[in-house]
């Protein structure tokens, strides 16, 4: 009698598993009547992060999952083996494979098959950063300086040999995480052809685009000015979503400012995909059987292709942020606008004046001056002027500030709502999920 088959999906993280894993949850009733059972055992956010996280240490479980109740992992070993069909389980907690031993008696009762997909390593980075930022708004020198800190997990001939280690190369399915490569041109498709046999019918619901939408250069860097100021952890997630809504509200424009100012040059992605090079050439020959040992078909970046390197935010874009998150959350801006206020008495001049983008707040006009508080020519310190000269002032200056934040917010608006009635180059080439 032959094993059931058991598919674990472990990512890698930025490769659409968020898509994937949604696409699995809501299609649960599809793939069972294939007699593949997507579980609720340990699940997540429509993962299985409750199982993964309970094959780490307890003082690891909390940057996984905080405030989170965490069974044993042999409770939920126990739960999947005593279902009734083939198993699919999905989360990128288990990336690494340091914790593949821990799951290999699954071998006694199923066929395991662990499914890994691949990104570019240039393009892995990139992703990545932008979600270290939208995770805790700190920002390194220079995405380089980031490698360090996620090169461990970008070296797939030393992951993947992990679990080789525990369930053999013949349980490997590596598949790269490229549009052109993905049976069908889909991502769902492909997983559904190459993992599971079978085809993307219409029986499936799709997931909406965009599930893990990425900040754009000016929201990760207005998040990081922010961020300096002391805000609680519920303040700073409503702050990443406001953020993420203003970088998908700009459509087109965040787009444009993304490719032309990419975190990386063409030089700096060059030098990345050569460090990696020999490490994706193994992989594609010992796990894909590919002889050339390509992994990636995409067109490596051209040297002589427009780049730009990104200069900072500038005046006009913080006013157009700090007017979107007023009409979006005014409560959040009443918070950032408390924060600041109380932040103020115990900074520096010096720090002051690194937060003169910030003028559009309400507790920052204190300390700059009415030509600071226009987008045109913000962040000056006040010039010396009487109380009663100040006072007079105020009403006047706080409404020409406030309709004309509303007049740029309506401008980019209108402006993205023209563009999307002509076919851009973002229309002409789906979004990965």
């Amino acid at each position: 009698m032959s094993k059931r088959k058991l598919y674990l999906h472990i990512g890698a993280g930025k490769t659409g598993t968020s898509a994937l894993q949604q696409f699995f949850f809501q299609n649960r009733a599809v793939l069972e009547s294939h007699h593949i059972l997507y579980p609720e055992i340990g699940i997540h956010q429509f993962a299985h992060h409750g199982l993964a996280t309970s094959c780490y240490e307890p003082k690891e479980r909390q940057f996984f999952m905080p405030d989170s109740n965490i069974l044993p992992l042999e409770d939920y070993l126990e739960q999947v083996i005593a279902l009734d069909g083939d198993v699919l389980l999905s989360s990128e907690y288990l990336w690494h494979g340091r914790h593949a031993f821990k799951l290999v008696s699954l071998c006694e009762h199923f066929d395991v098959k662990i499914i890994a997909y691949v990104r570019r390593q240039d393009d892995l980075l990139m992703s990545r950063y932008n979600q270290h930022m939208k995770v805790t708004g700190e920002p390194f020198q220079n995405v380089l300086y980031y490698l360090p800190k996620v090169e461990h997990a970008m070296n797939y001939e030393l992951v993947l040999g992990r679990w080789e280690k525990q369930f053999g190369r013949e349980a490997i399915v590596v598949r790269p995480y490229e549009k052109q490569q993905f049976y069908g041109q889909s991502l769902f498709g492909d997983f559904l052809h190459h993992v599971l046999g079978l085809d993307l019918t219409a029986d499936y619901q799709l997931p909406k685009k965009d599930i893990n939408p990425r900040l754009s250069r000016d929201a990760m860097t207005f998040m990081h000015i922010v961020y300096g100021l002391g805000l609680g952890g519920d303040v700073r997630d409503r702050l990443v979503g406001a953020l993420l809504k203003y970088s998908t509200t700009l459509g087109q424009e965040s787009e444009v400012q993304s490719d032309k100012h990419g975190m990386l040059s063409p030089r700096e992605r060059l030098s990345v995909i050569e460090k990696y090079a020999r490490i994706n050439e193994t992989v594609a020959r010992l796990y894909m059987g590919r002889e050339d040992g390509r992994l990636f078909y995409n067109a490596l970046p051209d040297l002589q292709e427009e780049y730009v390197p990104y200069t900072g935010l500038t005046p006009e874009a913080a006013h157009a942020i700090i007017a979107f998150i007023r009409g979006v959350d005014p409560d959040l801006y009443r918070m950032i606008d408390g924060a600041i206020a109380s932040s103020l008495p115990n900074l520096s001049d010096e720090k002051r004046q690194s937060l003169k983008l910030l003028s559009g707040f309400e507790s920052m006009r204190a300390v700059c001056s009415p030509a600071a508080a226009d987008a045109s020519s913000p962040g000056l310190v006040a010039q010396a002027e009487s109380p009663q000269a100040a006072a007079a002032k105020r009403p006047v200056m706080r409404m020409m500030r406030r309709w004309r934040g509303y007049l740029y917010y309506a401008w980019i608006l209108l402006l993205h709502q023209g563009r999307a009635k002509q076919p851009s180059a973002r229309d002409k080439k789906e979004n990965l999920p």
